[in-house]
């Protein structure tokens, strides 16, 4: 006979509680235990994660502002400082046409006081009577006039004319120009003024298709009271163009083309207005203009900086890298700082 047996579950189930308790004592000592190459690599993760945040937190910041300064600060300071200098340039040349015009008014109120001068103010151009022993003779006729301007000359070898014109105790009323020999209206605005006690600003014009330069003033006398005279006298225009000269210095490393200077002129007409040019010194380069106006006058000087010019500016502007240098450094050593604290 074949016998069967047949296991018991429970049985199974101790056999099962038996080698239960020794598998569950290894499960959890394998999961538990930690090596020291575990420990290590950990702490390392941790040193890089925070090594690499410190360099983003510095690499970063400084990219943006090297950007900054470079593409957005560094422009705005090199034009800044073209503008600066080519103000500075406009406002000099200006305060030289100044003197250079104050200079020959000086002269020009000099000879206005001289003997030659006050001695021929007369009440009229025609022959003076032989019982009027104040008359000079030299302010009687044409020829007179004529000898008077020549001694004046003397004080302006450059002039291109001078007249002597006498007033009658009407003053203006006998100014018809065409009597005195004006050659045109802005001559005889300058007299009319000049005999009204004024100080006319000097006038630049174009006659017979070349530029003039005339200043008035007036000639009086002690001991004819309420007579008077009037010099006027003209320049060419290289006198114009002699008023404009670039400063010492200002030529140096621009290949001697540092810009160029316009004298300008406002004239009115009615209502409206317009600056002319009368004088240019240098080559435009289409840059940007700086403008100043020069005293006691209706002109104003215009500078242009040339492109070399611009260029040897340009190469003397330095971002703040001074600045970004201190930031960088400090960054650095709060990033060293970090790294050993997170090592202890």
């Amino acid at each position: 006979m074949v016998k069967l047996s047949i296991k018991k579950p429970g049985k199974s189930k101790a056999a099962t509680s038996e080698s239960g308790p020794a598998s569950e004592d290894t499960r959890p000592e394998s999961s538990a235990a930690k090596t020291p190459a575990d420990g290590i690599s950990s702490k390392g993760n941790l040193l890089r994660n925070a090594a690499l945040t410190g360099v983003l937190g510095v690499v970063l910041p400084a990219a943006l502002t090297f950007a900054y300064l470079n593409l957005l600060r560094a422009p705005d300071s090199r034009d800044a400082i073209v503008t600066q200098v080519a103000q500075s340039y406009a406002a000099t040349q200006a305060a030289g046409v100044s003197r250079s015009i104050e200079g020959l008014r000086r002269q020009l109120v000099s000879a206005a006081k001289s003997d030659f001068a006050v001695g021929g103010v007369s009440t009229t151009a025609s022959p003076v009577p032989d019982d009027d022993a104040d008359a000079s003779p030299l302010a009687a006729t044409a020829a007179g006039l004529e000898t008077r301007e020549q001694m004046l000359r003397a004080y302006f070898p450059d002039a291109i004319s001078l007249r002597f014109i006498p007033l009658s105790s009407l003053g203006t009323a006998r100014l018809d120009g065409q009597a005195e020999g004006l050659r045109n209206l802005i001559e005889l605005d300058l007299v009319r003024r000049a005999s009204n006690g004024e100080q006319p600003m000097p006038e630049a014009y174009q006659q017979d298709g070349e530029w003039v330069l005339s200043l008035a003033q007036a000639v009086t006398s002690d001991r004819k009271e309420g007579e008077s005279a009037v010099l006027l006298v003209s320049f060419s225009g290289k006198t114009l163009s002699a008023l404009l000269s670039f400063p010492p210095g200002l030529t140096a490393g621009t290949g001697g083309s540092p810009g160029s200077f316009t004298l300008e002129q406002r004239v009115y007409s009615g209502k409206l207005s317009k600056d002319i040019t009368i004088a240019t010194l240098g080559t435009p380069s289409g840059l940007p203009t700086q403008s100043s106006d020069v005293p006691n006058s209706n002109w104003r000087v215009q500078f242009q900086p040339s492109r070399d010019l611009a260029r040897l500016l340009d190469s003397r502007v330095n971002p703040d890298y001074d600045a970004l240098a201190v930031f960088l450094l400090l960054s650095l050593l709060g990033l060293l700082l970090t790294v050993i604290l997170i090592r202890r």
